[in-house]
């Protein structure tokens, strides 16, 4: 059998006979979850290894398949991230572990490949105040933010310190304009909501 064949109906939100088996043993899989798989077998999987028979994917072609995402280079130019593409081995995983347990294949040949490291080791530190003052300069702003209410966000959190949430939740009643202050006291709200008081 073709992994084509075999993967046709997977992901497929109230077809794939895997979701329905995880339902049905009580596990939870939303279809959100479904969808972005559907989208890696789309977009990643299937193009790879649509041709290959089931029984002739070994260790070595998964590693393969791994080596290539790595050089893989979106329509944006942007290449997949490390998370991406652990994501994606941790699908075929998942694919090739179910075609052993309906005795498809032997063995899982994508098991135990281990994960690429996610750990970050670009060193970041804090804007310089020259680079801080750059982001906000008003000849850049429509360069770097193209959304207005970014700029906004950023200008307030970076001027006054404020968290993403604070800055989220702050109203025109906050703002006291005679001491150009605003009161940022948090406290959760009845729905669990951030509220400023």
């Amino acid at each position: 059998m073709k992994f084509s064949k075999y993967a046709e109906d997977w992901w497929v939100w109230g077809k794939c006979p895997y979701i329905k088996r995880k339902q049905y043993l009580g596990q939870n899989f939303t279809k959100r979850t479904a969808d972005e798989y559907k989208s890696a077998l789309k977009n990643y999987i299937l193009p790879f290894f649509k041709d290959c028979k089931l029984r002739k994917i070994d260790r070595a072609l998964v590693e393969k398949f791994r080596s290539h995402l790595i050089g893989y280079t979106r329509e944006n130019g942007q290449q997949l991230s490390a998370n991406t593409i652990n994501n994606i081995v941790s699908i075929v995983s998942v694919m090739l572990q179910e075609a052993t347990r309906l005795e498809y294949i032997h063995r899982n040949p994508a098991r135990g490949i281990g994960k690429l490291s996610t750990r970050d080791t670009k060193k970041r530190d804090i804007l310089t105040r020259k680079e801080a003052d750059r982001l906000f300069e008003k000849n850049n702003i429509s360069k770097i933010w193209p959304e207005r209410k970014h700029y906004i966000l950023n200008l307030l959190a970076s001027t006054t310190g404020m968290r993403l949430g604070e800055c989220l939740g702050i109203q025109a009643s906050h703002i006291r304009k005679e001491s150009e202050t605003a009161n940022t006291s948090l406290r959760l709200n009845k729905h669990g909501m951030i509220s400023l008081v």
